[in-house]
């Protein structure tokens, strides 16, 4: 089999091209940049800019906009250098524009800038002249050329004073427009870690270092070691540790198709076989893991708001991201929730609560246990093992492992 690593190397011993350990690189990397919002038309009508009640909120807000207008129109260059610059006198006629000759609340302004200023890092003005107010406003522009991010930080401060005020909407945007901008951003923001992993490796090299270890993990001496604690079967306790690991493993891309990598198991055995046991070390070894049962599934994907319009509170689905959620006794009414189902699937899910709704990429990968019928296998009945467990096709098919005390049995797709 060809290998997939490049013999070439740097001179800081980095692959320049690292095969698989790219491919999970990039996956690490990628999972911590944040997700797409899911909007809906109520969301999107409270984002709208508020009114300016004042000359003063009209003036900073029309300030918010230009450099929102100015921070769109700026070309860059891949290293993030400013091509197509504005010109210096960007705020050319400013002064005149807003009449602040005569203006009586001129200091008022200038110590609003001033505040804004300190946020930025930029030089305050300590007299409001016209040539004050200009210099400061430049300051601000290179300010927020230089790290876009600042303009955030120009909008808190303004939304702080006067709440509202400060917002990228003058009207209502669609729902349909919010995604499509989100979705460019979540794409920008993949390109990003791309193009650092394509020109500039190195950066990641303690990552890539990590991985390296992790390669060298021999999942067989563990299970053995495991299987003197607990006899699974080295095989089986192999199994449960592919599982235990499986959130932290990219996805699978099969036909350009996206499929999960997560191993649900499920321990499906007689009373008093060690399925609690085996629970107690997964707990110890899972890099992440949450315990779930009959008294926290109605919190499992977070709590209704109090108030209409409020944010749904984080639930399980949000606390066990990216972890194993366990479940020690797993019955029908798991089987039969609705969200349980898609929580398996590993997908895009949306929650809609009193007018409020969030969504949640699920990357949770679930080990639970049950018992047979009458808590014990019985041999002699028909079909033997399958018709002893009360779950549905629906169910099983989603577990890629189903392990038995004295042998493996596997459901749907392995």
């Amino acid at each position: 089999m060809e290998r997939t690593e490049k013999k070439t190397k740097n001179s800081n011993n980095i692959p320049t091209d690292v095969g698989v350990e790219r491919q999970w690189l990039e996956a690490l990397l990628n999972r911590d940049v944040r997700k797409p919002t899911a909007w809906t038309e109520a969301d999107v009508r409270q984002m709208v800019a508020s009114k300016a009640q004042s000359k003063i909120q009209g003036i900073l807000q029309s300030i918010y906009w230009d450099l929102q207008r100015l921070q769109q129109v700026t070309k860059f260059t891949e290293d993030g250098e400013i091509i197509d610059q504005p010109e210096e006198d960007y705020f050319d006629g400013w002064y005149e524009a807003n009449d602040l000759e005569d203006y009586n609340q001129k200091y008022k302004l200038m110590q609003m800038l001033n505040t804004i200023a300190r946020a930025l890092h930029v030089s305050e003005s300590d007299t409001y002249a016209k040539e004050d107010f200009e210099e400061i406003l430049s300051r601000l522009v290179n300010r927020v050329l230089e790290e876009p991010e600042y303009l955030e930080v120009i909008a808190n401060v303004i939304n702080e004073r006067y709440p509202g005020l400060a917002s990228p909407f003058r009207s209502a945007p669609s729902a349909e427009e919010l995604n499509e901008r989100e979705a460019m951003e979540y794409a920008k923001e993949l390109g990003k870690i791309e193009n650092s992993i394509e020109s500039n490796i190195e950066q990641h090299a303690h990552i890539l270092a990590k991985i390296k270890r992790a390669k060298r993990t021999d999942f067989e001496k563990i299970a053995l070691a495991l299987d003197r604690i607990v006899i699974f079967g080295p095989r089986n306790w192999e199994l449960t540790l592919y599982c235990l690991m499986s959130p932290h493993a990219p996805r699978i891309l099969i036909n350009n198709l996206d499929y999960r990598a997560n191993l649900h198991e499920m321990l499906a055995g007689d009373i008093s076989t060690a399925k609690s046991t085996i629970h107690k070390i997964a707990k110890l070894i899972a890099p992440k893991m949450m315990v779930v049962d009959e008294t926290t599934k109605a919190s499992f994907e977070g709590v209704a708001p109090t108030r209409s319009g409020d944010e749904i509170e984080e639930g399980i689905l949000d606390h066990a991201m990216d972890g194993v959620m366990i479940v020690e006794e797993y019955t029908n009414n798991f089987a039969r929730m609705p969200l349980m189902r898609r929580a398996m699937d590993c997908e895009y899910i949306e929650i809609h609560k009193k007018g409020s709704s969030k969504g949640i990429h699920v990357n949770t990968t679930l080990l639970a246990a049950c018992n047979p019928r009458g808590d014990f296998f019985r041999e002699e009945v028909d079909g033997n093992f399958r018709e002893q467990i009360v779950f549905k096709e629906g169910i099983l098919s989603r577990y890629r492992i189903v392990s038995v005390r004295n042998g493996l049995i596997t459901f749907g797709d392995n």
